[in-house]
């Protein structure tokens, strides 16, 4: 029986999902099956996955039904004692699986190990733009940043799963789910994480090195913006009828932060406009950011300032040479991360 089962939700991800494969079966250590969860996809996604002769890899199909259904999917017709999602359009580090593996093998009260990513634009050129590190991660953490960040990342034991399952019923059977498929834009990993970490015992711990290639593209759930905050909405209400305190204390800061999230994302899609109208919800509505992390909160507010009136070549030189010189600390601060 395979000790890891890797879990990737699928839907018209045809340009990607090869690489994504390929960081797969590229690991260092071998002892996984691969679960592709076809979405209903309508382009030759499934045609290329495919072409891979790989005795782990089993396809499983299903009708559209969102990332959050493919994954429960994928976890309910997996056997590994340890899970692994990878997103058809990111890709992992050789030695992803053995160092997470080791982590928690080293670590039995944590339930969740997971790492820095490293962002990587639509072609698949790497950015160097290593995400924040890693830490222990409080529910409070997890609610005002997400410090998992995206769902490729996180390593995690079965058990911690079979602890928050809960049931519903999908085409007429009921089934065990994790993941909450009423929320989409990524908002259904999040409300996971926060899950966990209020109702169970479970730690949640990151390493300090970069175990995944996530990718930005304009089609990406997490750019779209608008989607995000609906869903994260939904994901506060959520919290809230299992912790309402919880919400009320921090609700109005973890909207904060988002917002602030969303005015990045904007940026980087040179959005200027709707980057400076998230930067002043965010300030209006809680100054938390702007107290414990005053740094990355004015670089935001600078950057919004600075694309509405410099000439887009003289911000992009700019936003450039801001990007090495992050990139140039974090070696020096971390090392190599690799």
């Amino acid at each position: 029986m395979p000790k890891i089962s890797v879990i990737i939700p699928l839907y018209n991800a045809e340009k990607y999902v090869a690489q994504a494969l390929g960081s797969v079966l590229g690991q260092t250590m071998g002892d996984y099956e691969v679960l592709i969860v076809d979405d209903g996809s309508s382009d030759n996604s499934v045609a290329v996955c495919r072409e891979l002769k790989d005795p782990r890899i089993k396809i499983i199909s299903q009708t559209n039904s969102g990332a959050a259904s493919a994954r429960n999917r994928g976890i309910n017709e997996s056997i590994g004692d340890y899970i692994a999602f990878l997103d058809a359009d990111d890709a992992w580090v050789p030695e992803k699986l053995a160092k997470q593996l080791a982590h928690l093998e080293h670590s039995p009260d944590v339930g969740i190990s997971f790492g820095r990513s490293l962002l990587m634009d639509q072609s698949g050129v790497r950015l160097t733009i290593l995400q924040k590190m890693p830490t222990h991660c409080t529910a409070v953490e997890l609610l005002l940043r997400n410090l998992i960040t995206n769902t490729s990342t996180p390593f995690i034991r079965r058990q911690v799963l079979e602890d928050i399952r809960f049931k519903e019923i999908v085409n007429g059977t009921l089934q065990y789910a994790y993941f909450d498929c009423s929320l989409r834009g990524g908002c259904e990993d999040y409300e996971l994480w926060v899950r966990i970490a209020l109702t169970t015992d479970w730690k949640i711990e990151g390493l300090p090195d970069y175990l995944t290639l996530y990718r930005i593209h304009p089609d990406s759930a997490s750019s779209r913006t608008e989607t995000m905050l609906k869903n994260h909405s939904k994901a506060l209400e959520k919290i809230r009828s299992y912790s309402p305190g919880f919400i009320v204390q921090w609700g109005k800061a973890a909207r904060a932060y988002l917002l602030l999230h969303m005015a990045r994302k904007s940026l980087r899609f040179r959005n200027p406009t709707v980057a400076m109208k998230y930067t002043k919800e965010a300030m209006l509505l809680h100054r938390h950011p702007l107290w414990f992390h005053p740094v990355v909160t004015l670089q935001t507010i600078s950057a919004a300032c600075l694309l509405q009136v410099l000439p887009k070549g003289l911000y992009d030189k700019l936003e450039k040479m801001a990007f090495h010189l992050i990139d140039h600390a974090n070696k020096i601060k971390h090392g190599s991360g690799n």
